[in-house]
């Protein structure tokens, strides 16, 4: 090895050694903060911070004031577009929302403080619910009713209409000693006792149990069973592509903006893969030019190399030294690659979690794996491109 690294240190410059460095250095990074900031930021728009990936999205309908005037179900849900929904690749679950066919008025009651109001009711099967309680069931002649109100109620009662009547806010936990009663009229009258099970991030509406309400228009409704005006579908793919067109091709409306933020995501995903791929373009140029480089090394020890052939030496001893070189570099390389994203993501992983609280921006240590590929995939192409040299210098000396 003693005569190899001889002609390798002789012929070797450290200038132009360093000037690969520092430009596959400025690809890796490119690459690898494009993989990590797509990891990071991507989910958080499709509204999704789960291990699983899944988020619930409500659909609606445009509305149509021919279609509804003097109706208010003029933008309803038929059994065959449900099933249309529930056969697309995105949808994983789909379920209408059975809506009360009958009048509630409520009151409701807390420390002496009392209101009354009329009230809506829906309800959506269990599975959708977020967190149900334990109690989160009816069956007929249960002491009371459990109901989910949207978190937003709470808020805007706390902060807008609460100071405006000079009323105290209310805690969740003082939320659910409310006491509620539900006189029910339809087909015939009823009262109800319910009771507040808790609040709801993701479904904008007074829920109740399935169960109860699947009784409760039997035994108070017309007989007939409406059709849903909202849908809420389970999806992995509310950000692709395909959900934002099938959506807009049959005029439906995805609650809380998520038609916007879906659409959004989509975009950043192609300009993030964009970014990447000239991460990528920059890393084969700077690979490239420096196998260049060991080429015309290799072009001016071609006597030498012929004479340690003849010496008994392999094409594989003889590009050892700059496949060593080749690989030291493109280790260093990656290392600087992901000191430089660790510092560039600490700087924007601050400002994400000011606007989403309950992201989950830990993980950094799947980009080990993708830097290794990089770095290995970067030597192994190198080292071949090589060794075909030097070997191609051994087969014109037969």
């Amino acid at each position: 090895m003693g005569p190899l690294w001889k002609m390798v240190r002789k012929h070797l410059s450290v200038g132009q050694l360093l000037g690969f460095m520092l430009a596959n250095a400025a690809g890796v990074s490119i690459f690898l903060l494009s993989v990590r900031f797509h990891a990071d930021v991507v989910p958080l728009l499709k509204g999704n911070t789960s291990v699983t990936g899944e988020e619930h999205v409500i659909i609606t309908k445009n509305v149509n004031p021919l279609k509804s005037l003097g109706t208010g179900r003029g933008n309803t849900f038929s059994q065959e577009e449900i099933e249309n929904i529930a056969a697309q690749d995105f949808a994983d679950a789909v379920a209408g929302f059975r809506s009360a066919d009958f009048s509630v008025y409520a009151e409701l009651s807390i420390s002496g403080i009392g209101m009354s109001t009329d009230m809506f009711l829906e309800s959506v099967p269990d599975e959708f619910v977020d967190n149900p309680e334990a109690d989160w069931n009816y069956v007929p002649g249960d002491a009371s009713v459990p109901v989910v109100l949207p978190r937003n109620y709470l808020d805007l009662y706390n902060f807008a209409f609460a100071p405006a009547q000079n009323l105290p806010q209310i805690s969740e936990e003082l939320a659910k000693a409310v006491e509620i009663v539900l006189h029910v009229r339809g087909s015939r009258s009823e009262t109800f006792r319910a009771h507040l099970s808790g609040f709801s991030n993701r479904i904008n509406t007074i829920l109740v149990p399935d169960s109860f309400l699947e009784y409760a228009n039997r035994a108070f409704g017309s007989g007939h069973e409406p059709e849903p005006l909202r849908l809420i579908l389970k999806t992995h793919s509310a950000g692709d592509a395909a959900f934002a067109e099938f959506m807009e091709k049959h005029n439906y409306r995805v609650s809380d903006g998520r038609d916007s933020t879906s659409r959004a995501a989509v975009f950043l995903g192609a300009a993030v893969g964009m970014v990447a791929a000239v991460g990528l373009l920059i890393c084969f140029i700077s690979m490239f030019l420096l196998v260049l480089g060991t080429y015309l090394v290799v072009e001016k020890n071609v006597y030498m190399h012929s004479v340690l052939f003849r010496l008994g030496y392999s094409p594989w001893q003889s590009a050892a030294p700059y496949v060593a070189v080749v690989s030291a570099a493109n280790l260093a390389v990656a290392v600087l690659a992901l000191i430089v994203v660790y510092l560039v993501r600490n700087f924007y992983v601050d400002r994400l979690g000011a606007f989403f609280a309950d992201a989950d921006l830990s993980g950094f240590a799947g980009l080990y794996s993708v830097a290794a590929i990089v770095c290995v995939g970067a030597s192994a192409l190198s080292s071949v491109l090589i060794y075909r040299r030097i070997a191609g210098i051994e087969r014109s000396l037969a």
